[in-house]
């Protein structure tokens, strides 16, 4: 049965296997780290350490994040992260994060 469980989560791995940022989210993720590092540098690399275990998640499980339609009308799907919303979209079994935002922001505006 474990042997059974864990050649599933291989299979499921392959299906998902590349990640890819859009600039913007890698500006987001460098943004976030350095704002919060003005107080605690620790603080921002454990954030962006929650982060890389969720990214790899989202390609291990895409259809985790869900649909926003009052967010955008785009074909984008969220997760939140403490704070943060993670913006991606799901192409040719592909994960690419487009953005990585603070709740507090104004997302409709963004993603417009």
């Amino acid at each position: 049965m474990l042997l059974t469980a864990k050649r599933q989560w291989l299979d499921l791995r392959r299906a998902y296997n590349e990640l890819y940022f859009s600039d913007k989210a890698e500006i987001d993720l460098q943004e976030i780290k350095d704002y919060i590092a003005i107080d605690n540098s620790k603080a921002a690399l454990n954030l962006l350490s929650y982060f890389e275990k969720t990214f790899d998640n989202l390609a291990i499980m895409p259809n985790m994040g869900h649909l926003n339609k009052d967010l955008s009308k785009k074909d984008v799907l969220f997760w939140n992260v403490k704070k943060y919303i993670i913006v991606y979209r799901i192409k040719n079994f592909d994960i690419i994060i487009l953005r990585v935002l603070s709740g507090y922001r104004d997302i409709i505006s963004i993603l417009e």
